[in-house]
């Protein structure tokens, strides 16, 4: 089941049973289609593009931050072994970063 015309999102992961994630769909690529849902399921695979940068959720915050400041995205995907967990933001990735790092400074 896709449920994307009363979603406020701005991406959209495509997720098979069990949780497993296919790809991800973005809303520039899918806005003009968005209420007719009859076009969903051909248009989907069209306009999936899976994504070149994942977050495994034991990898350091230094990798994550560096996936972030190289790949210039605002949102990357969380998978473990394959099954969608998420998506995290840069802004909240760095604002919890600069804090654990002012903590320490401050130690």
């Amino acid at each position: 089941m896709i449920v994307i015309s009363c979603s406020r999102l701005n991406i959209f992961p495509v997720v098979v049973y069990p949780g497993i994630f296919k790809k991800p769909i973005l809303l520039e690529d899918f806005s003009n289609f968005k209420y007719d849902t009859l076009l969903y399921n051909p248009l989907v695979d069209n306009i999936m593009v899976y994504p070149s940068y994942i977050i495994q959720p034991d990898d350091p915050m230094e990798k994550v931050a560096a996936m972030f400041q190289d790949s210039g995205k605002y949102n990357i995907v969380v998978l473990k072994d394959g099954k969608y967990l998420g998506y995290i933001s840069r802004a909240n990735v760095f604002i919890t970063y600069r804090n654990k790092l002012s903590e320490i400074s401050q130690d």
